[in-house]
């Protein structure tokens, strides 16, 4: 049996790797630092997963729906309408990051990079 519970035959050891080695401690202080505590995985075309930071719905303030809104009347709010039937539910705002959708978001370039850095080290080795 393996010493430990993910290893398979066909991955690589990456025995020439100066990342393993390192106490566990360290390598999850490392994974602390680059992926988010909270993530996003679905599918894109083609049935492909993707993997976004949740940026979330803020934990503080009543949702009553009314933050959804883009312009003054909801009647006749497309942009609301839309994240009202978001299947996110109260993370439609993930939803417009994840998908580049909507208006710009302050935070939306940084989290765009993260979620590609993110997405490329979770890609890059089965052992991590």
């Amino acid at each position: 049996m393996p010493s430990q519970p993910f290893a398979d035959s066909s991955m690589d050891p990456q025995s020439q790797s100066r990342f393993f080695p390192m106490p566990i401690e360290i390598r999850q202080a490392i994974y602390a630092h680059i992926i988010p505590s909270a993530v996003h995985l679905f599918l894109q075309q083609e049935d492909k997963v993707a993997v976004s930071a949740c940026i979330g719905p803020c934990p503080e303030r009543d949702l009553s729906g009314m933050e959804r809104r883009s312009t003054g009347d909801w009647r006749t709010d497309a942009i609301m309408a839309r994240r009202l039937r978001s299947s996110w539910g109260p993370h439609w705002k993930c939803e417009e990051v994840a998908l580049g959708l909507g208006g710009s978001y302050a935070d939306k370039m940084c989290d765009v990079a993260r979620n590609v850095t993110m997405s490329a080290i979770l890609a890059a080795c089965k052992k991590m």
